[in-house]
């Protein structure tokens, strides 16, 4: 019976992903790398919301502009305007460009905001 070989890549990559918690201590690729990854090889293009982006939102209703940073889940702080990347916000965020309007869900219905500024 032949063992398996794990994938191997730089050692740079692999203590970065370790440090970031994208592999449990047994070394066993949890479902986040995959996405984690296809983020850093180029899916999205200039203009669109990644990780890392600060976003200007209007919300449509109230005519209210709120300011958000996308970050990673071990960084998120909503009282300094840090929204995980993995919430229900930023989950619809990502991908989008300046202009397009989205609609979240909430307990007291879907609130509706448009993509003012991507900083």
């Amino acid at each position: 019976m032949s063992k398996r070989k794990k994938k191997k890549y730089g050692s740079g990559f692999n203590s970065y992903v370790i440090n970031k918690g994208l592999v449990n201590e047994y070394g066993k690729q949890i479902s986040s790398t995959n996405q984690f990854i296809k983020k850093y090889n180029g899916v999205y293009t200039n203009g669109m919301i990644r990780l890392g982006s600060r976003v200007i939102l209007k919300n449509i209703g109230t005519q209210i502009i709120e300011t958000y940073d996308i970050v990673t889940t071990d960084k998120a702080d909503i009282f300094n305007n840090k929204i995980s990347e993995e919430s229900n916000l930023g989950k619809i965020l990502l991908g989008k460009t300046k202009g397009s309007r989205i609609k979240l869900p909430s307990s007291k219905g879907i609130t509706e905001y448009e993509i003012i500024e991507i900083i």
